[in-house]
């Protein structure tokens, strides 16, 4: 069977055998195998895609839990910092320089995904393709800033190099909570 994101979703199933990268659908969410199991019950443990909101509840629901981007991107993640700042000029070159909001620096940056296997790639372009360009999701950037944010991802690229040796590029931009 080919790996296509757009391959209808089976839902969990109690002493199934699942393999890193399966895409499940358990209540009504969709969920990514993070390593091979076989449970009688389903486990976050062995699943990602849906975590708890640090941020509180997810707006317009009554959930508390909120899409996961949890893949780990290659190094090299290029990330810009541009506070969004008010500037009120002045006669004789004088400005007032004050932050637009209090969520004035917003993280943006571009990820790589680099040499992936095509299951994980399958997995990483269906997370994204889900969201489609608006639902926010949690992921946690790489060192300096390395704490859980809420982000989009509006424009991403794959390469295919040849089998089971994919890249994809990614475009985060945080979002304020």
């Amino acid at each position: 069977m080919a790996l296509s994101i757009y391959s209808p979703v089976s839902e969990w199933a109690a002493a199934t055998s699942y393999t890193k990268y399966d895409i499940v659908k358990y209540n009504d969410k969709i969920y990514y195998a993070t390593r091979d199991s076989s449970a009688a019950s389903f486990s976050t443990d062995n699943f990602g895609g849906h975590t708890t909101d640090p941020f509180g509840k997810v707006p317009n629901t009554t959930d508390a839990k909120r899409p996961h981007f949890f893949f780990t991107p290659s190094y090299g993640a290029s990330i810009q910092n541009q506070p969004r700042t008010k500037i009120t000029q002045f006669g004789e070159g004088y400005q007032q320089r004050i932050p637009e909001s209090v969520n004035n620096i917003l993280l943006q940056g571009t990820f790589a995904f680099e040499n992936r296997s095509a299951k994980e790639a399958k997995a990483i372009l269906h997370f994204l393709n889900a969201r489609n360009g608006s639902e926010a999701f949690l992921f946690t950037p790489p060192e300096p800033y390395a704490t859980m944010r809420l982000f989009i991802c509006m424009n991403w690229t794959q390469q295919s190099q040849f089998y089971n040796n994919i890249s994809i590029n990614a475009e985060f931009m945080e979002v304020p909570v």
